[in-house]
């Protein structure tokens, strides 16, 4: 315990200082000097401040090692690839599907599927503007509504009646939408289908085996705009003689 007498007999012997009620100072070995209440059993030290340790925020993990591939060589890669497993490849990253969906999409050619998957098609293509984006070949055996070239047995989806101009839109819309394509197949030019579409193509080919005046003037108007051409193929034209 602290002795008052011992402090109050210093404190006169160091000039008197004035401290604060009930405490004294005690000179420590080092010279300093600390105030100390005479009440209590252990000198005063000044209350610290607690340490806030800094948070540092984990590092993000590093990109995937696929992310490094330049997009050519996933989509030229993808371009070797058989369809079911591009429709895999779809599933396993954003980098590897959208080669897979370049590759899925470049080429479309309707000849190969039937009536009813033709129509799907091309209305998942109208409604698609990101797949229609990716198309570089397009290929029609058959015009929109066509009933007269449906085989056997498959039913005339939007053929006949005011359902022949519904299928004319969606085809029209699905042209509009392929604005990279270069190639193009189709039976006859159609003005409603193709004024409208943005492409610029590299070869185009009609199936038709005949054209009519009208129709030939309409053509080479639209063809006056297609400066990018550079093959234009009738393979089956017959011209009459007042051509």
């Amino acid at each position: 315990n602290v002795d008052k007498n011992a402090f109050v007999a210093r404190w006169k012997a160091c000039g008197g200082l004035v401290k604060p009620s009930g405490t004294e100072s005690v000179s420590s070995r080092a010279g300093s000097t600390v105030d100390v209440d005479i009440h209590s059993s252990a000198p005063k030290t000044p209350a610290k401040s607690p340490i806030k340790a800094e948070v540092v925020p984990p590092a993000p993990p590093p990109p995937p090692p696929i992310t490094r591939v330049p997009p050519e060589v996933l989509t030229l890669i993808a371009s070797h690839t058989e369809r079911p497993d591009l429709l895999s490849l779809t599933r396993v990253s954003r980098a590897v599907s959208s080669a897979a969906l370049d590759a899925l999409y470049a080429r479309v050619d309707l000849a190969t599927l039937s009536f009813a998957r033709g129509e799907k098609c091309i209305g998942i293509l109208a409604k698609n503007r990101d797949a229609a984006g990716r198309v570089r070949y397009f290929a029609c055996a058959r015009m929109p509504g066509d009933v007269s070239a449906i085989s056997d047995g498959e039913a005339p989806i939007l053929a006949g009646g005011p359902g022949v101009s519904v299928m004319t839109i969606t085809f029209a819309l699905a042209l509009a939408n392929m604005h990279a394509l270069k190639s193009l197949s189709m039976p006859r030019f159609d003005a409603a289908l193709l004024f409208h579409a943005p492409f610029r193509l590299t070869h185009l080919t009609f199936t038709c085996s005949s054209v009519s005046s009208e129709g030939a003037r309409e053509m080479m108007a639209w063809l006056a705009r297609q400066d990018a051409l550079t093959e234009l193929a009738l393979p089956n034209l017959v011209l009459e003689p007042s051509f």
